[in-house]
C-alpha cells in the first residue's frame, strides 16, 4: 500500500467528496512520499492541497493557491508541520472553512481542543 492511498484513506473517502477534491497525485517517487489534489471553492481561497510524510511518521501540510491562465501563480497559503493523521480533516476544515462531516458540524470546542483557530 503506498503512502498516498494510505493518507486517502486516513482523510476518508466522504471527506474528500465533501471538500470535491480531484486530481488526486500520488508523490510516491518522492522520499518517503504524500498526496496533493484540488478542492471546491472554500472561504479560504485555497485550490490546492500537498500532504507529506515526514521521517517521523507525521504529516507536513500545504495549503496552495494557484491562479488562472494566464500566469499560474503558485502561493503556498500556509505550512504546517507535526500533523498526526487524526488531526487532518480537523485542520483541513479550520483552514478552508469547509465543514467535512457530519458529526461536529464544525463544533468550535472540538477545534478548540484540536489546538485549531475557530
Amino acid at each position: 500500500m503506498s503512502v498516498a492511498t494510505t493518507i486517502r484513506d486516513q482523510i476518508g473517502h466522504k471527506a474528500l467528496y465533501m471538500m470535491g477534491a480531484k486530481n488526486l497525485i500520488d508523490h510516491g517517487s518522492e522520499s518517503p512520499g504524500g498526496l496533493s489534489f484540488k478542492i471546491g471553492r472554500n472561504v479560504g481561497r485555497v485550490t490546492h492541497i500537498r500532504i507529506s510524510l515526514t521521517d517521523d511518521d507525521l504529516y507536513t501540510v500545504e495549503f496552495i493557491r494557484i491562479s488562472r491562465a494566464p500566469d499560474y501563480h503558485r502561493e503556498i497559503l500556509s505550512t504546517h508541520e507535526g500533523i498526526y493523521f487524526d488531526q487532518l480533516c480537523d485542520l483541513i476544515g479550520a483552514v478552508t472553512g469547509m465543514t467535512l462531516t457530519m458529526g461536529t458540524m464544525g463544533d468550535p470546542e472540538r477545534l478548540r481542543e484540536l489546538g485549531l483557530p475557530v
